[in-house]
């Protein structure tokens, strides 16, 4: 028979050591594990927050087009251009999800814009007939550059909001929003 001996291990007492060894290694091997399993569910974590956003942009882009398809179909089967204009401050109201919605158009001359459909208003009357000037402040700067000014931040957005009707960035030039604001 072959007889193992100490011969067969490259020092005295390897044996020992290696078990010394594996004894230090396997708290060490334990803590890189716990050390990835943090980074791991960090990740997991941004990723459904990510996912989150993303399910929630694409349901808000979904009613917006939604409602652009809507009114399109209105526009092609209604002849009463009120009730279009009516309709699309109230389709606004939903896809935007704000409390009051107006329409301005421009005069013939283009020098001023009045409001032609307004909803969610207490002074309707008030508010049907007032005009911006072309060119002051954000309704008529919008109307003069035919362009939706996009604010570059939220509270950017909630001062714009809170003062004056504001133009949502995804929204035609001649359509004025007051989004819901606290207080």
């Amino acid at each position: 028979m072959y007889n193992i001996d100490m011969d067969f291990w490259p020092w005295i007492k390897t044996d020992y050591v290696l078990l010394a060894a594996l004894t230090v290694l396997i708290p060490v091997f334990v803590v890189y594990l716990g050390h990835q399993r943090r980074k791991v569910l960090a990740v997991q974590q941004q990723l459904e927050r990510v996912q989150k956003q993303a399910i929630g942009q694409g349901r808000r882009d979904e009613t917006r087009l939604h409602a652009l398809l809507r009114v399109s179909q209105l526009m092609r089967s209604n002849n009463d251009l009120q009730g279009v204009f009516d309709c699309i401050t109230n389709m606004c109201i939903e896809a935007f999800d704000c409390q009051q919605a107006s329409l301005m158009l421009a005069n013939r001359e283009g020098t001023e814009l009045h409001v032609c459909a307004a909803t969610g208003h207490a002074n309707l009357a008030e508010v049907l007939s007032s005009r911006q000037r072309i060119g002051e402040n954000i309704a008529g700067w919008s109307g003069s550059s035919m362009s939706v000014p996009a604010p570059r931040t939220r509270s950017m957005m909630n001062t714009i909001c809170r003062f004056s009707r504001c133009l949502p960035r995804t929204s035609a030039p001649a359509s004025l929003m007051r989004r819901k604001t606290s207080g």
